[in-house]
């Protein structure tokens, strides 16, 4: 199964438990509309460690929903958007009593699609728009006892952030910074019903340091004594093979008066063979007075960090691997 950080639903009712599109209208003195059917609504979700962090950067995801055994379509890519308080979409569907099941994609407007059977494919995704793609389920719903709807969401991408610290004494300068070697493009698919982890086809072609849309050219100030300045932050990128995968550096490292140019190309795909899913994985140049060292590499799935190997790449030393972790 794929290595997962959740956006799990709250179990608080009343405030977060939000009833979505239903108007005074519909629904008099707190009952029920004629008839007695509750509208369909979904929970809000909770705060986690990633980079759509909480209900309020999350704004909006869309969402599949079938019920009954010959599947009748509920919801077909609705759009449901919080507005700060309140989940909405547009109408109102009402629950009958028979079983549903729902599926989510974040964000909207990916070309996404999804069938009655669960299977959610998306064709040439691009992850150069940095797009934080995450999907979800809610099975056998039953109809007959309606409850908000709850979904939590699993990150599908690899978040990569290229991190410099300098020690005392020492102060740098990034004139520029760029990863390659990896496909940025490439179709998507899951089966969310069985809960099969995601296939990734027609990988584009791998983008060169000519053409990477992964790069920085800003001139970033490290000042000495700094602790872990991004350089490249929260790069989401498509799970793949990574063995090519490089990082370019050009920097200028400074101690008083004196500087050095200095201009590095380190091979990731050394100590990261494969980029999975729903890990992070943090990368940090330090500079030192005689060397600068590729250290505290570590896997982080979002939550739980795991050291990694360290790559010193001062004068005479290689770049040589010592993997002293996980």
């Amino acid at each position: 199964m794929t290595n997962k950080t959740s956006f799990l639903a709250t179990s608080l009712s009343g405030l977060l438990a939000l009833v979505l599109g239903a108007c005074t209208s519909e629904v008099a003195d707190g009952g029920l509309p004629d008839g007695g059917a509750a509208p369909i609504a979904f929970r809000m979700p909770e705060v986690t460690k990633s980079v759509v962090d909480d209900a309020e950067t999350m704004k909006e995801f869309s969402v599949w929903g079938w019920h009954g055994n010959v599947p009748t379509n509920e919801f077909d890519g609705e759009t449901v958007t919080y507005n700060g308080s309140t989940w909405d979409y547009e109408g109102t569907r009402y629950w009958i009593p028979e079983m549903y099941d729902f599926y989510a994609v974040h964000p909207t407007n990916i070309g996404a699609t999804v069938t009655s059977n669960g299977v959610v494919s998306i064709s040439n995704f691009d992850s150069a728009k940095n797009y934080d793609l995450m999907t979800a389920a809610a099975l056998d719903r039953d109809g007959s006892t309606p409850a908000p709807v709850s979904l939590s969401f699993e990150h599908e991408l690899s978040r990569v952030s290229v991190l410099i610290s300098t020690t005392p004494g020492v102060s740098a300068t990034v004139n520029s910074a760029a990863l390659y070697g990896m496909a940025v493009t490439g179709d998507f698919s899951r089966d969310l019903k069985n809960e099969t982890d995601a296939s990734w086809t027609s990988l584009g072609t791998l983008v060169t340091l000519g053409n990477t849309p992964f790069k920085s050219s800003t001139g970033i100030k490290v000042p000495e004594g700094t602790a872990q300045q991004p350089v490249l932050a929260d790069l989401l990128l498509i799970p793949q093979d990574a063995g090519d995968l490089n990082l370019d550096l050009d920097l200028t490292r400074q101690q008083g008066t004196d500087s050095e140019k200095i201009e590095k190309t380190l091979p990731l795909g050394d100590s990261t063979p494969r980029l999975l899913a729903g890990r992070h994985y943090r990368y940090v140049i330090t500079i030192e007075v005689d060397a600068i060292t590729f250290s505290n590499f570590t896997v982080d799935d979002w939550g739980e960090t795991h050291t990694g190997g360290d790559i010193n790449i001062g004068s005479g030393t290689g770049n040589n691997v010592n993997n002293n972790g996980n």
